[in-house]
């Protein structure tokens, strides 16, 4: 029994595409404002261990939102 693959790291444009379309899904927004909530997470995803998790970054951000 060998222990379990490492997830492969998603390329960069693939990670802004999916966390973008959790922000449209989401929060309804539109896609360029989407793209550039992306752009800001991404800036962001070091941090706070979301390399191969776009839709968590998203929905960490959002969790800030007020209504």
């Amino acid at each position: 029994m060998g222990k379990p693959a490492a997830a492969e790291k998603i390329s960069d444009a693939e990670w802004l595409r999916r966390c973008a379309a959790r922000f449209v899904q989401r929060a309804g927004v539109e896609q360029r404002i989407a793209d550039s909530f992306a752009e800001a997470a991404f800036e962001n995803v070091a941090d706070f261990g979301f390399e191969n998790d776009p839709e968590g970054a998203a929905d960490c951000e959002m969790s800030y939102w007020s209504e």
